[in-house]
């Protein structure tokens, strides 16, 4: 066995790092053959690891058969970590402001390295594998500490069936008509959803779906907004539709108390696809929660004849604990403030728009049929996050770019598209399958949630 025993002497959460002498013979790392492994002196406690790439391995009792354990441990600890190799795949094991030596140990040797330091300070570190690509399956909490007031809550109870607007529940297209008065009235709804299975979250709402309905209107309509807040909100709410040419667009004037109607008007003047969102403050936390929809100011003549519709919204939501975690998520504003979101969605779920039962029970996926031409209405509420929007195996033929009028994109491979915009996307799909649709950072689509499945039948 080679081993080799790391020591290292921190003096609190931002402090300076000593690294022990061991066998008097080397400063900071020292290489053992053979022997039995050595543990730490006096350690207050003590966890042994073995690395795979799929995560680490509890071995000792305290943490047995744990993937990517979190170590608990009390305030002002010396900590003695044991990781041992798993497999010849190389890992190592850095703790964030404590350890930060990347030898890296196999089953090809040397097999083990045993980290020893101290800490001080409460807090939670992030203990990973710093080997590029590892990090995502391979990393783990070091809590010091009592840093929790409480463990997540149990999931509650939802108040709606699903948080997920179908991407087919859209109006139909205005047409050519002459320019009218259209009406829209809009409920701010709180609800409790799932936002990923055996997860519940507590949504901010427009008609209980993220994202909100789509509003469609023709170029020079007149527009009258009534935005109901029901007596059961917690909070005001607002509208703001970037289709607006005034005061905020629209929230100036819509700022509802619970229990409360506020109206206004506006004339449709410029043609395209566009954002709206609540504009109450804090305005980042109510778009997170689910606050945002798009409106369609089609032209004149209508837009062009298509066989099928779809209307897909992305935004990020950020919350105390890591997407996986099973009860009631409650919302953190510190992770919104650091643009560093646990979940990434379509439509307000981790992964609502797939269906594995695919082409027989197609639920909240895309559906169409070979040789269909097909329009996406895809919005970006953010609030931080702009989205790189794919779908793997197609070519968008046309993406009208915030306008109705002219396609300013030809055969599109993927579309940048910031937060609070709208893309109109046309296509034809010439192949049966399955096609996915991602924002094409693709963290987000495979570990944070924003995956969709457009399903091409024959």
């Amino acid at each position: 066995m080679s081993e080799i025993k790391m020591e290292n002497k921190s003096i609190a959460l931002l402090g300076t790092l000593v690294v022990g002498v061991f066998l008097g013979a080397m400063i900071g790392i020292s290489f053992v053959n053979g022997g039995t492994t050595a543990t730490s002196q006096g350690a207050d406690t003590e966890f042994i690891l073995e690395a795979y790439l799929s995560g680490y391995v509890g071995v000792s009792d305290n943490i047995k058969g744990e993937v990517n354990p979190d170590l608990k441990v009390p305030q002002y600890s010396e900590i003695t970590i044991i990781l041992r190799a798993g497999e010849v795949l190389g890992h190592n094991l850095l703790v964030d402001e404590y350890q930060d030596d990347e030898t890296v140990i196999s089953s090809d040797g040397p097999t083990e390295i045993i980290y020893v330091f101290s800490v001080e300070e409460k807090g939670i570190l992030k203990y990973y594998c710093s080997i590029p690509g590892h990090e995502i399956t391979m990393n783990g909490r070091l809590i010091v500490g009592d840093v929790f007031s409480k463990p997540i809550g149990l999931a509650q109870d939802t108040t709606v069936d699903s948080i997920v607007r179908h991407p087919t529940d859209i109006p139909s297209p205005v047409g050519a008509r002459a320019a009218t008065n259209v009406s829209f009235t809009i409920y701010t709804t709180e609800v409790v959803a799932e936002i990923e299975p055996g997860t519940t979250f507590t949504y901010w709402t427009f008609n209980s779906t993220v994202p909100g309905p789509l509003l469609r209107v023709r170029v020079g309509d007149n527009v009258t907004i009534n935005l109901v807040n029901p007596a059961n909100s917690t909070q005001t709410h607002s509208i703001d539709l970037h289709a607006v040419t005034d005061n905020g667009g629209g929230a100036a004037y819509t700022q509802a108390a619970p229990g409360t109607t506020e109206s206004f008007y506006f004339n449709a003047s410029h043609e395209g696809a566009y954002v709206y969102h609540c504009a109450t403050p804090h305005i980042p936390t109510h778009i997170s929660v689910g606050m945002f929809g798009a409106i369609s100011v089609e032209p004149v003549n209508g837009l062009s004849a298509v066989d099928k519709e779809f209307y897909v919204g992305q935004s990020e939501v950020y919350t105390k604990w890591e997407k996986g975690t099973a009860g009631h998520q409650a919302f953190d504003s510190t992770r919104l403030l650091d643009e560093n979101p646990n979940y990434v969605l379509f439509n307000g779920m981790a992964g609502s728009l797939t269906d594995p039962s695919g082409l027989t029970d197609p639920t909240f996926s895309l559906n169409a049929t070979k040789n269909d031409d097909i329009r996406i209405f895809f919005a970006v509420g953010g609030p931080n996050i702009a989205s790189n929007f794919h779908i793997i195996g197609e070519i968008l033929d046309k993406v009208y770019y915030e306008t109705s009028g002219e396609a300013n994109m030809i055969d599109a491979e993927t579309v940048v598209v910031p937060p609070g915009s709208v893309i109109m996307i046309e296509m034809n799909v010439e192949k049966v399958g399955r096609f996915l649709l991602v924002d094409h950072a693709l963290s987000r689509t495979f570990d944070k949630g924003s995956l969709g499945f457009l399903y091409v039948n024959p």
